[in-house]
């Protein structure tokens, strides 16, 4: 990312999300990676952090969870953005993974002519 970003955690409201949907996905393109928690726990995030600035904040995507000063706040991931993540790839990337399947399938089915 162009200022170092390597995560944003932003706090999910009652009936709407932390983050658009067209910003997630840019930002999942872009190994962004978006954190969703409660507003307490954001709040709580930022209380630690104000009192103490240099406070190690842990992202474990691994384990879906953030430490912070003793304190662990779990989080919900979408589980083939949390692959693509811990493997590295890209949208490319993960096609390529399947390069065999997609041979095999274009070798029994007819392309259609349009």
């Amino acid at each position: 990312m162009q200022y170092g970003f390597k995560a944003v955690i932003a706090p999910k409201r009652e009936n709407s999300p932390a983050f658009a949907d067209i910003f997630k996905n840019n930002s999942t393109k872009n190994g962004l990676l978006l954190v969703e928690l409660s507003e307490t726990e954001v709040a709580d995030m930022a209380a630690t952090l104000t009192k103490n600035p240099k406070a190690l904040l842990s992202i474990d995507l691994a384990n879906q969870n953030i430490s912070l000063e003793g304190k662990v706040f779990h989080f919900a991931f979408d589980s083939a953005v949390k692959q693509k993540f811990l493997e590295g790839l890209d949208d490319i990337g993960t096609s390529e993974k399947y390069a065999d399947a997609i041979a095999q399938f274009e070798k029994t089915h007819s392309p259609q002519i349009y």
